[in-house]
């Protein structure tokens, strides 16, 4: 199985770990109050941020829009973050001269300033309070140039690898004429499956009277499903297929569907067949006779494991429906059916496909309904995600809310916190030096 690509907290682990090399080798060489040697490390961080993104566009082969790049970039930097801000409080404990040294020269220069004479004592006093809030001013100071150096940084590298991206998949069969209904099945290893979950949607659609096409995307299966669609797709000139080379993800295989669907309604669902076919003509009327954008499905009544799927999923909607505002019960359910405007007015991307109705909703189609659909207990196979996924979903959301306020404007949102780290070390300084 080919390997995925590196992770953005990988790497920004990577570069956190380089900077704390770089850290110590400025200590043993006694540089580490040089003002030079602060600016060189935000160099270091800035082109490590830099390498970071445009190895992760190399490493996906894919054109990926400027946002996800930038998320990329901005995700990576915040992992750094965590590493250097967690050697920046240990180092007081193990290299101990380094907060003496400090205080020591700042007391130095406050004494020695021409306003301190007649002050000593109340500059002493600030010296003291400054050396009582050390660890704190040390992890602003950390936090204010990591946005700084690792958002310019994320941004440098969105642009130069827009440059150097390429498709990552070859369309198997070019759709030229519009349509009813576009069923987008994204899929990984599910030869059982496909040809009953196939038979099934023909049999739906052909009642209702509609023109359709099954777009199945093999997400890099390492079974024998591509051989099946090939075999589908030539007794039914309805079914569609786009094959990945490797596995990239639900959200890159439904990304690619979407752009492949001509339907005047298009419809998600999952291979597994614990999504019912029987739900596409209500999820159809609701689109084009009630007039909602988005109907998403709510499996009300599961047969998932309670421990492992059941209750992290209800905290993951949960805090979900806190932060956007949209009153779903099951934000990540594979079945879902759009307007077809809206899947050719948003990108997904790394693991967004669980917000869709987010970005959406920031795209201007804020009708979003709601319909309870069955859910079935799985028929062939196993479960192809784990526990990770929550922990990726709740990541994911932190930044899909960052690049859906500020992905035009990031400067709003680095601004504010550059403005603030300013007055609180303006107020640091003023009490340093001017007594």
């Amino acid at each position: 199985m080919e390997k995925k690509p590196t992770s953005a907290t990988v790497m920004g682990l990577m570069v956190g770990l380089i900077l704390v090399v770089y850290s110590l080798v400025i200590y043993f060489a006694e540089l580490y109050m040089q003002t030079w040697s602060q600016y060189l490390g935000g160099a270091v961080l800035l082109g490590g941020i830099i390498s970071a993104v445009l190895m992760h566009a190399k490493e996906v082969d894919y054109r990926e829009g400027f946002g996800s790049l930038f998320g990329f970039g901005f995700k990576a930097a915040a992992a750094a973050a965590v590493v250097v801000i967690i050697f920046s409080v240990l180092q007081g404990y193990i290299f101990p001269d380094i907060k003496t040294r400090a205080i020591d020269l700042a007391r130095e220069a406050a004494l020695s300033s021409p306003n301190a004479a007649g002050n000593e004592r109340a500059i002493n006093e600030s010296i003291d309070r400054f050396e009582k809030n050390y660890t704190t001013f040390i992890i602003l100071g950390v936090i204010f140039w990591q946005l700084i150096f690792g958002a310019l940084g994320a941004l440098i590298g969105a642009a130069a690898a827009k440059k150097i991206q390429k498709p990552r998949s070859k369309l198997i069969n070019l759709i030229t004429n519009s349509m009813d209904i576009s069923i987008v099945v994204p899929l990984f290893d599910e030869e059982e499956s496909l040809p009953e979950l196939c038979a099934w949607i023909e049999r739906v659609i052909s009642a209702m009277g509609r023109s359709y096409e099954i777009i199945l995307v093999d997400d890099g299966s390492q079974d024998d499903s591509w051989k099946v669609i090939e075999n589908l797709r030539a007794g039914n000139n309805n079914i569609k297929g786009i094959r990945f080379q490797r596995n990239y993800g639900k959200s890159a295989a439904l990304n690619e569907g979407f752009k492949a669907a001509k339907g005047n309604v298009v419809i998600t669902m999952d291979a597994d067949l614990q999504d019912s076919p029987d739900e596409i003509p209500a999820l159809y009327k609701m689109i084009t006779e009630d007039g909602y954008d988005i109907v998403s499905g709510w499996k009300k009544k599961r047969y998932d494991n309670k421990l492992t799927k059941n209750i992290p999923s209800k905290l993951y909607n949960w805090a979900t429906r806190r932060v956007s505002k949209i009153k779903l019960h099951d934000f990540n359910c594979g079945l879902k059916a759009y307007r077809h405007k809206v899947v050719k007015s948003i990108e997904i991307y790394g693991e967004m496909h669980r917000y869709i109705p987010v970005m959406a909703k920031w795209a201007g189609f804020r009708k979003i309904g709601e319909k309870v659909v069955e859910h079935r207990p799985r028929k062939y196979g196993k479960t192809k995600f784990g526990w990770e996924r929550f922990i990726y979903g709740l990541l994911d959301l932190t930044s899909i809310v960052f690049i859906g306020k500020f992905g035009r404007r990031p400067m709003h949102f680095f601004g504010v916190w550059g403005t603030l780290f300013f007055f609180i070390r303006s107020r640091h300084l003023y009490y340093t030096w001017s007594f």
